[in-house]
């Protein structure tokens, strides 16, 4: 289940889908799977100590199993809303990404100019990630 909200998240910042309503509604679909397989559970072994007469044995009762999940399912889901920051919106991210150039055509001397402080910022970036 925690890999399950884990990713919720992930795609939720990925797409930049709000991640708050994201996540309660993975909530509810983890809860109601939840109390399925626990009702699953409990049928399958009133039959196994039944031994075929599943009628001739009580179903043991699921609601503490189930609850400890819930509050389980619950705290994590409030631990994550709490932690949640959207991502940038596809516009905001490529207005971050986006770099001056290091060559202007303006007018200037002979033209051209140069940025001076982009073109050193650069050639510091190469020269960094060659050492490593």
């Amino acid at each position: 289940m925690v890999h399950e909200i884990s990713a919720a998240v992930d795609l939720a910042q990925k797409r930049g889908v709000n991640g708050k309503q994201l996540l309660l509604e993975v909530e509810g679909l983890l809860l109601s799977s939840c109390k399925i397989v626990f009702n699953r559970m409990a049928e399958i072994d009133q039959r196994l100590r039944g031994k075929g007469y599943p009628q001739s044995v009580q179903r043991r009762p699921i609601d503490d199993k189930y609850n400890r999940m819930k509050e389980f399912i619950e705290i994590r889901i409030r631990a994550e809303m709490e932690m949640w920051r959207p991502s940038l919106s596809n516009a905001e991210s490529a207005l971050k990404k986006e770099r001056p150039n290091v060559f202007k055509l303006e007018p200037s001397v002979y033209g051209i100019g140069i940025n001076l402080p982009e073109a050193f910022k650069r050639l510091r970036d190469k020269l960094t990630k060659r050492k490593n």
